[in-house]
């Protein structure tokens, strides 16, 4: 090796030495030579090329020296090696750390040492009067999160010095200025707990809100008001963290139905939502009434819509437990007449064809003439009805009935002789017909009338 290092030096080349008189080598601790022009070769005359690391003769690396002489250290305060054409050796970023220095910035570090960074994982440092940028001079704007070298978050600190946490108790992160970072709605609700009001969480540990979304809170008194800070009177609905309505609770801890098994839901002070009839007619079940519900479930009602219950014996009240007496018309819930039915379970009619309707305890509203006129049709007399479909009555205006043989009575039963004249629905008499069907008239032209049972008189 000696006797190659004397032939560079015969070739001009100069040996690399330390300010100690000993070689500068390179990683594999081969003594380095320079030429003319600067260029470093090892003793075999193999080129360095620039950045490669310099050490001296006891393999420890050589220090860089900055433009005062001394040693340089980094942006977080590390040596600076050179490599073997005495530039420092330093990564494009920590270039550019070193140059934020040098023009006045300060590295950005936390209590670690350690860069504080963006959401980008980019590192920032300070100017003079505070404010942040990144390692490439941008500007970072207030409300921009801060990340710590191993990229988690920055927890805010609260005046005590201790961690931040929400109305929610959890944890509230710094911006790179170190201003926690809390919505406008998270803002106010941090005010209202200093302020002394609980929030409203359910169960799930999420805001209870008002129909607008809007989160509730709640003061010493129980009363509550929303985040920013108005009554919410007693009535209004409560929903949860995904607006649906929250269901009013029962003594058993069971959600709560109505007397329709609809679920009842609550307002914000647990009260259930009920109308005034809603509360009557839970009352009502409460004092021992069935709801008088038809066939779909839905409330059997009086004349006025008002929803019927009935006792253990059957007696029908209203919701607001007014006895409804018997023959008082029953209606549906779209406000139909309930029809009466028959033994056979078929919708009753009467003697005209007509729908019969039901009373509310189930009897078929019948005047007193038409009862008699079923029971007569019960008793095997067939109606004697005009072509019209109406009846033929007497001149009392009482409807007449045929027996089997022919036999005329009123729908009272009494047997109406011949010769008796009859009567349409309108009062006018019957005229009698000829063979030809045609109304008869006598010798003077006068209509000829027909007697109850079709004989002319």
């Amino acid at each position: 090796m000696e006797q190659q290092a004397n032939l560079l030096m015969a070739n001009n080349y100069t040996a690399f030495l330390g300010a100690n008189g000993t070689y500068i080598e390179n990683a594999e601790g081969v003594p380095l030579f320079k030429d003319a022009q600067g260029t470093v070769v090892t003793v075999w005359g193999e080129i360095m090329p620039q950045g490669s690391h310099a050490y001296d003769s006891s393999g420890s690396q050589v220090p860089a020296i900055d433009a005062n002489g001394l040693p340089m250290v980094d942006s977080k305060g590390q040596s600076v090696y050179t490599d073997v054409y005495g530039t420092p050796i330093l990564s494009d970023l920590e270039l550019a750390a070193v140059l934020m220095i040098a023009n006045g910035y300060t590295p950005f570090f936390d209590g670690n040492g350690t860069y504080i960074r963006n959401a980008e994982g980019t590192r920032l440092f300070r100017d003079a009067e505070g404010a942040v940028v990144t390692i490439q001079g941008e500007a970072m704007p207030a409300g921009s999160p801060a990340y710590d070298s191993t990229g988690n978050q920055i927890p805010a600190f609260d005046a005590n010095g201790l961690p931040m946490v929400d109305s929610k108790g959890q944890p509230v992160y710094a911006d790179v200025y170190g201003t926690p970072i809390l919505s406008e709605t998270e803002l106010l609700a941090v005010l209202m707990v200093a302020n002394g009001y609980t929030p409203f969480l359910d169960g799930n540990g999420t805001y209870v809100k008002n129909a607008e979304g809007t989160p509730l809170f709640r003061d010493a008194q129980g009363a509550v008001v929303t985040i920013a800070g108005e009554s919410v009177p007693a009535g209004s609905p409560a929903y949860d963290n995904v607006g649906k309505q929250i269901p009013a609770i029962d003594a058993n801890g069971q959600p709560m139905v109505d007397s329709s098994g609809i679920p009842v839901y609550t307002d914000v002070y647990g009260t259930p939502i009920l109308s005034e009839m809603e509360s009557a007619a839970m009352q009502m079940i409460a004092n021992g009434y069935t709801p008088f519900f038809d066939g779909n479930g839905t409330y059997i009602k009086n004349a006025e819509g008002i929803p019927l219950f009935r006792d253990a014996q059957g007696a029908i009240a209203t919701v607001w437990g007014e006895v409804v007496p018997a023959g008082s018309p029953a209606y549906d819930t779209v406000g139909n007449q309930v029809p009466a039915f028959d033994a056979n379970g078929q919708p009753m009619v009467e003697t005209k064809g007509q729908p019969v309707y039901a009373d509310v305890y189930g009897t078929p509203i019948l005047s007193e003439m038409e009862s008699a006129a079923m029971q007569m049709i019960a008793n095997g007399y067939t109606p004697v009805f005009d072509d019209n479909g109406t009846y033929i009555k007497n001149a009392e205006g009482i409807p007449l009935f045929r027996d089997a043989q022919g036999a005329v009575a009123t729908v009272w039963g009494e047997m109406v002789p011949s010769g008796s004249p009859a009567y349409d629905t309108v009062g006018n008499q019957v005229p009698a017909f000829d063979a030809n069907g045609q109304p008869m008239v006598d010798s003077n032209g006068i209509p000829v009338y027909a007697d109850v049972y079709g004989t002319q008189m």
